[in-house]
């Protein structure tokens, strides 16, 4: 039960490690688009991931952690995926509030999410994070060498899209059981 919610959470954070991976890659290949670009759209994500992360304990008491892990992952997917669509257009400036509003409870509730699966045990959470972010590195390497070799940026943003979907049902539903 563990080892299959380990490998869901590292296939929705898999999105995280391709977006990561794509930003520079689909900013370069936008005429008008340049390294400055890329260090404004990153700085921006990370600069509206906090205020994202201060709020969500207003919200905690209302959705269960695997809801706003799921909502927050969707969110991100939608960054993820119009990112290669929009970066020529002024349109992609509004995606950093999205990746921001979606990376905090993607990066922030699932440690909380292993605190509570692995009560009683100090530091498995600490440790499951670590085996997580293996689990999402590997998946992304996979997808991106799939995405890039068929079809590019958009095909990589898609699988990656599906995969960290995937990942957010199989977890709702092994939690629903």
């Amino acid at each position: 039960a563990i080892l299959l919610r380990l490998l869901l959470l590292g296939a929705m954070n898999a999105a995280g490690v391709l977006y990561m991976v794509l930003v520079s890659l689909v900013f370069d290949a936008t005429p008008g688009r340049g390294p400055g670009d890329v260090a404004l759209y990153v700085g921006l994500v990370a600069g509206w991931e906090v205020p994202f992360m201060l709020l969500l304990p207003r919200i905690a008491g209302r959705w269960n952690r695997v809801t706003q892990i799921g909502f927050g992952t969707a969110i991100y997917c939608g960054h993820l995926v119009l990112m290669p669509v929009l970066a020529g257009s002024a349109l992609i400036w509004v995606l950093p509030l999205l990746a921001g509003l979606g990376g905090a409870a993607v990066l922030t509730l699932p440690i909380a999410y292993y605190q509570d699966l692995m009560r009683g045990r100090p530091g498995a959470a600490s440790a499951l994070i670590a085996l997580q972010k293996l689990v999402s590195d590997i998946l992304a390497a996979l997808i991106f060498a799939i995405g890039m070799a068929f079809g590019g940026a958009l095909l990589t943003a898609i699988l990656g899209t599906a995969a960290a979907l995937l990942g957010a049902l199989g977890l709702w539903r092994a939690d629903r059981a």
